[in-house]
């Protein structure tokens, strides 16, 4: 049961081989519970049409309680453990018609980048980005995470603007953005869509590994 009464059935992974984020909703219910109850707030306030639009959607921890509240949902998240069993979770609570789930990684790069994504063994959130060139070896757009290289393993994915997804919403949106480093690229790629919808109403966003995304986004 997560915040604001929202109650569904959850496809999770194994608590060993996720235990930042499965094993915390196995044990307690609901993971970043005061930022999942912001969400669902700023859609209550946008009324029935808002979408969420959850960048690095993970298992659902933010979609599925915006699914089971009614509201539609756009998710991109690349790892195929996580983008399946959010997908079975939508289908076994009768919400899959209001959910368009995007399995590719999300950055400012023209579609045909490839994305390599670090894999942690205990953590199937924290998935490092790197777009472009070869994995551990830098990218040809500068923009490579070192945590990449040493990582227990790698998945390589595409890459894809949001702008090249998504049309400008004439609904009322929100957004969800954790992307482990990447929110900077993610909101490059999203300009029209941020500057032509019709309202966006609230956002829930890690600042943590990307901190010059601040200046940038106030600019």
């Amino acid at each position: 049961s997560f915040p604001n009464n929202v109650s569904f059935d959850m496809c999770t992974h194994a608590g060993a081989y996720d235990r930042h984020l499965s094993r915390v909703i196995q044990q307690r219910g609901c993971v970043e519970c005061d930022d999942v109850a912001f969400m669902l707030g700023a859609l209550r306030l946008a009324g029935r049409g808002a979408t969420l639009l959850d960048l690095g959607a993970n298992i659902g921890m933010y979609a599925l309680p915006a699914l089971s509240a009614g509201y539609n949902v756009v998710a991109f998240e690349p790892m195929p453990a996580n983008a399946i069993r959010l997908l079975a979770s939508a289908r076994r609570n009768g919400m899959q018609s209001r959910l368009h789930l995007v399995a590719l990684c999300v950055s400012d790069q023209p579609a045909g980048k490839l994305c390599h994504l670090g894999l942690n063994p205990t953590n199937q959130g924290h998935l490092r980005h790197q777009i472009g060139g070869n994995a551990g070896n830098g990218s040809d757009d500068g923009t490579a995470d070192a945590g990449l290289v040493g990582a227990s393993g790698l998945l390589t994915s595409a890459a894809v603007r949001v702008d090249d997804v998504l049309a400008p919403q004439t609904q009322p949106l929100v957004l969800k953005i954790d992307l482990e480093g990447g929110e900077c690229r993610a909101f490059r790629g999203m300009r029209r869509l941020l500057n032509e919808s019709r309202q966006v109403l609230g956002a829930v966003m890690e600042f943590d590994k990307s901190r010059e995304c601040c200046d940038e986004l106030i600019r």
